[in-house]
């Protein structure tokens, strides 16, 4: 049996609610990207940090909630690999943000609704929040 189903004509509730369920998982995606950078930048900090130090120096690292006493060429190491899977992940989710939002477009364009370029956060502007973010420096 061939799997042409045709779509049936939504309800303008029907379209609203599933509108909405779209712009919240834009909404959750943004989320994350916005989290995953914030842990990314923090990840690097520490990289940079440890880079300057000697490798014997004592340094401490917070594991399960317990703080740890090891060396900077134990810790360098491990925190260098979180930041990889850190931003190996937050690329996945960009991309999925990327295709959520491709979704909404067309199911805006689909059902003819119009929206403000400020009710619906982008993935464009995720990058440009990215790059406008500075690290002041106090004298």
């Amino acid at each position: 049996m061939t799997e042409l189903v045709e779509e049936k004509e939504l309800t303008k509730d029907e379209v609203s609610r599933k509108y909405q369920v779209l712009k919240t998982e834009s909404n959750q995606l943004m989320k994350q990207v916005r989290d995953l950078q914030a842990q990314r930048s923090e990840h690097k900090l520490v990289v940079d940090a440890l880079t300057l130090l000697p490798a014997e120096r004592r340094a401490f690292r917070m594991v399960g909630g317990i703080l740890v006493e090891r060396t900077v060429a134990e810790i360098l190491p491990a925190v260098t690999s979180n930041l990889e899977k850190i931003e190996e992940t937050a690329g996945k989710v960009m991309e999925r943000l990327k295709a959520k939002e491709a979704e909404v477009v067309n199911f805006q364009t689909k059902y003819r609704i119009r929206m403000s370029a400020e009710d619906l956060p982008t993935a464009q502007q995720a990058q440009k929040e990215e790059g406008s973010k500075s690290t002041g420096v106090l004298a």
